[in-house]
């Protein structure tokens, strides 16, 4: 039961930051770099990956 719960919760993960290549692939499209910070937070006692997005006014690396 044990290594269930592990596959189960590694494949919300997985499927959480495939969600985050496309929320970031988007915001790139749109001229800008995004720096995310992926953090674990506990919500009703269950460890949940957690991403914190901030799109900057530029490319990181000075263009336009």
């Amino acid at each position: 039961m044990r290594g269930w719960i592990t596959r189960e919760r590694s494949r919300v993960a997985f499927r959480r930051k495939t969600g985050l290549h496309q929320q970031l692939d988007h915001l790139r499209t749109l001229q800008h770099d995004v720096i995310c910070d992926l953090h674990h937070i506990e919500v009703s006692k269950k460890l949940v990956i957690s991403s914190t997005c901030v799109k900057t006014l530029h490319k990181l690396d000075g263009s336009r």
